[in-house]
């Protein structure tokens, strides 16, 4: 293999790796979690996610129930800011 062809395969390499690292930090993710605890003064749940459990997570279109499996949306990478989403 040439210098040029290899040197066009590393800048091809570096420009994928680049664009996955900020798409993935800069993008909404979708998890699926469980739902483990409801704080009903708060109106918050408490999820699993991965085998970590999140609290104060707030709900957009409804309720949820104890061991529940839902969508849970963390927008741009940002775990504090976590919702369940409920259809």
């Amino acid at each position: 293999m040439d210098k040029q062809k290899r040197a066009y395969q590393s800048l091809i390499k570096g420009i994928t790796q680049y664009i996955r690292d900020t798409v993935d930090k800069y993008s909404d993710k979708t998890y699926i979690g469980i739902v483990k605890d409801y704080d009903e003064v708060e109106d918050e749940y408490t999820v699993e996610l991965n085998g970590v459990e999140y609290p104060h997570v707030s709900t957009i279109g409804g309720s949820c129930y104890i061991n529940q499996t839902v969508y849970i949306l963390i927008p741009q990478g940002n775990y504090s800011n976590m919702v369940i989403l409920r259809a």
